[in-house]
């Protein structure tokens, strides 16, 4: 029965609440009564608490002419008052042979009742107290005397105290599950009965009411969101698991594992792959892959997936070596075309050094961008491009304005970098870097594997700020001026740190201009031998040395000063606690001869001891 159907009482009905005789039966006089012209089906049910008897009592009310459809009811108004007439012509006839006389109209049952309460139970309370009366309500004239009546004893109308149900009769709330189906069930059922023109199947049943055509496509549209959510979270994709998994072994010609297949709905239908390791070792580990194309993955043929979202991925830099034979696998593949790659969340790393939180594309499209594979910080300050060359893969790096970390004290102005990638080493053989307000221009060089790590560099640095370059490095010097020179540097060891704590620099520097802190070679010369002057600063027009650099301390040999009429030759050593040790033959240019003295310097910077002796 429908549950938003609304009834009205009949001329018929309106005179069966008024007396008792006409309508005995006590779950269908409930009914009755409430039955108003505005309270729907669902209504009735949710006042009167017992949906099958409320069911059953508006089919035997409609069906013996008692209440009708709210719509409808003035189309039976005149068949209910031919009823009625009749019902009146009978009872006439019975209270005619009846003993007591014509009976009176009885009042309107008032009684209170809790609808919530009444079951079937409860109508057969009152059974020690009157006689059962049949549901007959019509009683057709005949010709032969009838008996009277047995006298009816008094009932009283008021009902007997409800008892409550016993615990068999509750029912159990059905589970977040047993719903959803049921959900489900009655949308399919909507989109059926909009698609499908029901016909009438009796005289006395209501006329079908067409729905509107939004109605139609709300139910349509309900039912095509059921057959997607079924498709969605229904279908067994991890069936494919082994199928999906042979085939990325093909692409990629190392083995893949794939930890589950799933989907997702939003934000849009998506075939998802999780857990997926690719390799002998595992040199690519990605968290999660997303197809969002779900639908178009289905049936038989050629697919064509327009992109592709990876997230999470841990890459070893060896594996790139793996990349023409990635390309050339997705190329060559008919049945599977891969058009983009998306990435969010990529971890490059070569052993222990590892760049984070890193996104990148990938794609098999012809054009600029075809089998070139780009990787970049979350900033886009440092960029990584790997592209597939005969001797291997080629590396472009580019940066601005890119730091390490945070707190890092290093920090590069400019990158710019191209060199091969093989598996375990990288060599840059054109390499820019500007920092501390100059140029690096040269070779570089870095290998990792198998417990030993090394970098080895050569090239030309040029108007480099010198305090910035001690600050960068932490060098045990304090001198300002443009530093430019030649440079070679080497290190090694079992691990990245080691391998830079190990790294030592060799150059042959030349500052112009500077200025050297903490000595004063012009007032040691002019307090003479013996006298110790503490601290000051030298300024000079040139100097040079041969540096060797190193995380212990820095050595200066054949350090050449030139300041005005004074010239220094010497050596210099200082540690990286920032004690130093110095010595030097000042000469100074006099108008008859010059003069010359040995200078010692020694101390803890910023403040150093000068020392002339003869």
């Amino acid at each position: 029965m429908d549950r938003m159907l609304v009834y009205a009482k009949t001329p018929a009905g309106e005179e069966a609440t008024r007396q008792r005789t006409r309508v005995v039966q006590r779950n269908l006089r409930m009914v009755l009564l409430q039955v108003d012209g505005q309270l729907n089906v669902d209504g009735l049910v949710a006042k009167i608490g017992n949906e099958s008897l409320v069911f059953s009592a508006l089919r035997e009310l409609e069906k013996g002419g008692y209440i009708a459809l709210s719509a409808d009811a003035p189309s039976v108004w005149e068949q209910s008052k031919v009823k009625v007439k009749k019902i009146g012509a009978a009872a006439a006839q019975i209270s005619h042979f009846s003993a007591f006389g014509p009976s009176k109209a009885e009042p309107l049952d008032n009684d209170s009742f809790e609808p919530s309460m009444i079951d079937e139970s409860s109508s057969f309370s009152a059974k020690k107290h009157r006689k059962k009366v049949e549901p007959a309500i019509v009683v057709a004239p005949t010709a032969e005397p009838v008996a009277p009546p047995a006298p009816t004893p008094a009932v009283s109308h008021k009902l007997p105290p409800l008892k409550p149900l016993p615990p068999g009769n509750w029912v159990k709330p059905k589970s977040s599950s047993e719903r959803l189906l049921e959900t489900l069930a009655g949308l399919m059922s909507g989109l059926k009965t909009n698609l499908k023109v029901k016909k009438p199947v009796g005289g006395d049943l209501a006329p079908y009411k067409r729905k509107s055509w939004p109605l139609r496509i709300a139910a349509t549209l309900a039912a095509l969101v059921v057959v997607v959510f079924l498709v969605v979270f229904l279908y067994p994709y991890n069936s494919h698991r082994a199928g999906i998994e042979s085939a990325l072994g093909t692409i990629f010609g190392v083995p893949v594992r794939v930890g589950s297949v799933g989907s997702q709905l939003l934000p849009r239908p998506s075939l998802t792959l999780s857990n997926v390791h690719i390799g002998e070792t595992d040199e690519l580990q990605i968290g999660t892959v997303i197809v969002p194309q779900l639908l178009s993955l289905s049936g038989s043929g050629r697919k064509v997936i327009s992109e592709v979202e990876v997230r999470d991925m841990v890459v070893q830099a060896d594996f790139f070596t793996n990349l023409p034979r990635l390309f050339s696998g997705v190329h060559s593949s008919q049945n599977l075309v891969v058009e983009h790659v998306r990435f969010n969340g990529v971890t490059m790393s070569a052993a222990d050094l590892a760049l984070n939180g890193m996104v990148g594309e990938l794609s098999f499209k012809s054009g600029e961008l075809q089998n070139e594979l780009l990787l970049m910080t979350a900033d886009r300050a440092l960029q990584f491009k790997f592209s597939p060359m005969q001797a291997g893969i080629e590396v472009g790096v580019n940066s601005v304005g890119w730091k390490p970390a945070e707190n890092s004290p290093y920090e590069f102005s400019m990158i710019a970098a191209k060199g091969l990638l093989e598996r375990g080493k990288l060599s840059l053989s054109s390499t820019e870097l500007r920092t501390a307000d100059g140029f690096f221009k040269g070779g570089w060089s870095f290998e990792w594997g198998k417990g030993r790590f090394s970098t080895a560099a050569n090239g030309e640095v040029s108007s480099m700020d010198a305090r910035k370059l001690a600050k960068m490095f932490s060098l045990p010097l304090e001198m300002d001026g443009r530093l430019s020179g030649n440079v070679i540097l080497a290190g090694a060891g079992n691990n990245w740190s080691s391998m830079w704590q190990a790294t030592e620099a060799t150059m042959t520097m030349q500052v112009d201009r500077g200025v050297i802190n903490g000595v004063d070679l012009g007032e040691a010369a002019r307090r003479g031998a013996g006298n110790a002057v503490r601290g000051g600063l030298t300024k000079f027009d040139r100097m040079k040395a041969d540096l060797v650099i190193n995380s212990q301390q820095v050595s200066g040999k054949n350090v050449q000063i030139e300041s005005g009429m004074v010239t220094a030759n010497g050596q210099f050593l200082a540690s990286s606690d920032k004690s130093v040790e110095a010595e030097m033959q000042m000469k100074i240019q006099g108008t008859a001869a010059p003069i010359r003295a040995l200078l010692r310097v020694y101390g803890k910077l910023p403040v150093l001891q000068t020392v002339m002796e003869k």
